[in-house]
């Protein structure tokens, strides 16, 4: 909930007042499949591996996200 204007904000600065509809469903529904996507993968981690696979999960895609997004900044600012 504390992030959840931000988000909005940003999405609504990047995109024209045309199409800020369109980018605001778009973005909820990326989130929440995204979410379910997770809740999935998180239950059948849980039940088939156990506990710490999902906590192990989770922490393998936080770094990765935190490369790419390095990765992301980088080029950008070349670019």
């Amino acid at each position: 909930a504390m992030t959840d204007g931000i988000s909005k904000a940003i999405a609504g600065s990047i995109v024209d007042k045309e199409r800020a509809g369109t980018a605001y469903g778009l973005m909820q529904t990326v989130i929440g499949l995204s979410t379910l996507l997770a809740s999935v993968i998180g239950g059948f981690l849980w039940t088939i591996v156990g506990p710490f696979a999902t906590f192990y999960f989770g922490s393998v895609c936080a770094i990765l996200a935190f490369f790419f997004l390095i990765v992301y900044f980088r080029t950008k600012e070349i670019a």
